[in-house]
């Protein structure tokens, strides 16, 4: 089900769940005290739980459906004939060791995995187990639309439409689906932001959405094995190192608090080293040790952006360590860095979150027409992505400017022709050739 938001994806689900749980008889495929599981999995058991109030209130609505339930808890309903309903968060380490006859797959195009930026790939692998070994299972997905990328839209790509296919795709948008929404309402939401209205609410896939670094680029920046880079002094040249810090601060409630700190070789930006510290915490506690990793690094002061800027500022400053807040958004700052990305001159840290962070960062228009905007898609983070890229900038900025078009030439005979070279770094190149070399155009 493609679906506009609004028009009651859950509640269907939670009638399709009902129904295959107590009206269908799979106790053929079970061994000798097994329990069938019809499991309706979300992003999260917050979002799932919703489901649940609706699948309660339908079994335990009906007085002949009642009769048949054994037992309610928060995440599970146990009903007579030797099946269970339950809810679970997406994560494939959850779905093994089941049988499952029937999944449910709640806003599937936003599932999120620690170690991978595709949405429900891993947990549809490891279903596959599951259905596989019960005749007749099904695998039932439903979501408004995204980006053209992950299980929902491959899913949509090469079944819709077609008639001897065994996937049904239902695509429809919200007005169509729930009829009681207001229509005043809807054509306001439409002239506000018509491209998010498309996705939202026409339930059509984004075609503007696009990945902001590529995975050939960042699949260059891993670097196996290596989880920090502990401080020095000098390069084996003999150049003395200058590190840079960059850090997204958090309350403690709701978003990570993370630190970055990176340093140049040559023309490389290093990653040396990345905490990542998640809700909910107290954040002074969080801004002491975080001022201790700086001062390992010989760093007096840090950059961030400009939430609760005052309060952030005053803190570490409490421990010895300055704040200036960014001059840039963390847009502009993924827009800008992404060149070096690009040039393969990024080295980064063995982080599974950060890697998710970097894959997942999407570029958009904004509404308006008023150029694009690069962050998470909805339902993800960037916490160490922000502060991964504003270290990498900040050494980069250090280098010095970038290279351009109007920065160098070639002579060819008597003719000057301009050549671009792309968005290498100056640093204190004394000749033309040099400059080149360092772009990756020439070698001396």
């Amino acid at each position: 089900m493609v679906c506009g938001r609004r028009s009651g994806k859950t509640q269907t689900a939670a009638l399709l769940a009902c129904y295959l749980a107590a009206f269908v008889d799979w106790t053929a495929y079970l061994g000798p005290g097994d329990i069938a599981t019809v499991m309706c999995i979300a992003c999260d058991k917050r979002q799932a739980r919703t489901m649940m109030r609706y699948m309660t209130g339908l079994l335990t609505g009906s007085p002949v459906l009642a009769q048949e339930v054994v037992s309610i808890s928060a995440e599970r309903i146990e009903l007579r004939n030797r099946v269970a309903i339950e809810i679970h968060a997406g994560n494939f380490r959850s779905v093994r060791g089941y049988a499952i006859p029937v999944c449910i797959l709640d806003e599937a195009a936003f599932f999120r995995s620690e170690g991978s930026a595709l949405p429900a790939d891993e947990l549809v692998k490891a279903l596959d187990y599951s259905l596989a070994s019960i005749p007749g299972s099904m695998l039932i997905g439903l979501s408004s639309p995204h980006s053209r990328r992950g299980i929902l839209w491959e899913r949509h790509r090469d079944h819709y439409g077609h008639d001897d296919s065994d996937v049904l795709i239902w695509q429809a948008p919200s007005d169509l689906m729930n009829p009681r929404l207001s229509a005043a309402a809807l054509a306001r939401r439409k002239a506000a932001d018509p491209i998010a209205f498309r996705t939202e609410i026409e339930a059509q896939f984004a075609e503007d959405i696009s990945q902001h670094f590529a995975d050939a680029d960042l699949d260059a920046a891993q670097c196996p094995d290596v989880r920090e880079r502990p401080p020095i002094l000098h390069l084996p040249n003999g150049t003395p190192v200058e590190y840079r810090a960059f850090t997204d601060p958090s309350g403690g409630r709701h978003d990570g608090f993370t630190l970055a700190i990176a340093h140049a070789d040559g023309h490389d930006l290093i990653l040396d080293h990345l905490s990542v510290t998640r809700p909910p915490f107290d954040p002074e506690s969080v801004v002491r040790r975080y001022a201790e990793q700086l001062q390992r690094y010989r760093l007096a002061s840090v950059q961030g952006d400009r939430y609760a800027a005052e309060w952030v500022s005053a803190t570490f400053g409490k421990y010895g360590i300055g704040y200036a807040a960014s001059e840039r958004d963390k847009s502009a700052i993924y827009s800008e860095v992404m060149p070096a990305f690009a040039e393969r001159r990024v080295r980064l840290l063995d982080h599974d979150r950060l890697l998710t962070e970097l894959r997942l960062l999407e570029r958009r228009p904004r509404p308006g027409g008023r150029g694009d905007v690069v962050d998470h898609p909805p339902r993800a983070s960037d916490d160490a992505a922000n502060s991964c890229c504003g270290a990498l900038l900040m050494v980069a900025q250090a280098l010095g400017p970038p290279i351009t078009a109007d920065s160098f030439f070639l002579a060819d005979g008597d003719n000057r022709s301009d050549m671009f070279i792309g968005s290498g770094y100056r640093a204190g190149l004394d000749s033309q050739e040099h400059a080149l070399a360092a772009a990756g155009l020439i070698t001396v």
